[in-house]
């Protein structure tokens, strides 16, 4: 199966449960915001004022549009650092999309970080600059992931919390085994069946939960989307032969999917290593196990 990018998986899971978002970090949104209206994100806007990247890390951005109880409208800026990387220029790269923002819509942004990385000393919520009598401070939200436990998420009955946890176990990726994983995210999606969601959201969680951390052992991704729709598909008469017919189609459906994705990693993999890159850096580029493209370029 193809390998979904962490910040798409951001930036497609916000849009699913923007709602929980702020809600979960917010306790008391509903009472400043009128969610019977709705959300508008602003991906057009955003492009406007994006900055530019200096680094091949990736991170999401989402401008969304909000309305109050009292009908204004405001504007709420969500900024995921999605490879946990130390950035130096981060609290300046908020206040430069805030200004940006302020000066082409005149609008005033909330803004709130998420950090994904592991680095217990990084954590800039500031921006500060002055000469003279002149003086900017300039403030944002931010939830630090490493910070908590996943019992701390299991406490909440909040959809976005699970995200979260899911979140939280890809920063022992590499102290967890491939069946460590499996188990954990079985785990999740059946805590997440029991809760009662709306079966909308439920699959849209199951989305982010299947591909967050990826597999190393390519052959678990297809056994946990079937364990997953098991959950939660419903029962329904079937005639023997209609059984048989639809288990060989996805079985096959499955083994092509297994085959062209591999070749084309493979394919990557090796154009890469032709244009000088070394394995490491290929493995991190294309965030898959060192082991595998060692053996595709051997």
């Amino acid at each position: 199966m193809t390998k979904i990018r962490k910040d798409i998986l951001w930036k497609g899971i916000i849009e699913d449960l923007f709602e929980h978002f702020l809600t979960y970090f917010y306790p008391n949104s509903p009472e400043i915001f009128d969610f019977s209206k709705g959300f508008e994100f602003l991906d057009k806007e955003l492009e406007q004022i994006t900055i530019p990247a200096r680094s091949k890390h990736r991170f999401a951005d989402k401008l969304v549009k909000v309305y109050t109880k009292e009908g204004e409208e405001k504007w709420v800026l969500i900024h995921i650092e999605v490879q946990g990387y130390v950035d130096e220029i981060f609290s300046k790269r908020m206040f430069t999309y805030h200004y940006r923002i302020y000066d082409k819509y005149d609008k005033t942004v909330a803004a709130f970080a998420l950090f994904t990385d592991d680095n217990p000393k990084y954590r800039p919520d500031t921006f500060e600059t002055g000469l003279l009598d002149t003086k900017i401070f300039y403030q944002y939200g931010t939830f630090k992931l490493s910070d908590y436990k996943p019992e701390d998420f299991q406490k909440s009955n909040n959809p976005f919390a699970i995200v979260l946890e899911t979140a939280w176990y890809a920063l022992k990726q590499n102290k967890l085994t491939d069946e460590n994983h499996f188990a954990l995210k079985l785990d999740l999606a059946r805590r997440l069946h029991k809760r009662g969601f709306p079966k909308k959201t439920f699959l849209k969680m199951c989305n982010f939960i299947k591909h967050y951390v990826s597999f190393a052992n390519t052959e678990l991704l297809p056994k946990l989307v079937g364990e997953i729709d098991t959950i939660t598909e419903t029962a329904k008469p079937m005639g023997i032969l209609e059984a048989i017919e639809q288990e060989v189609i996805r079985q096959t459906t499955e083994q092509t999917e297994k085959r062209v994705t591999q070749q084309i990693l493979t394919d990557n993999i090796n154009k890469l290593y032709r244009k000088g890159f070394n394995a490491e850096a290929i493995a991190e580029m294309l965030e898959i196990p060192l082991k595998f493209v060692k053996k595709a370029v051997a």
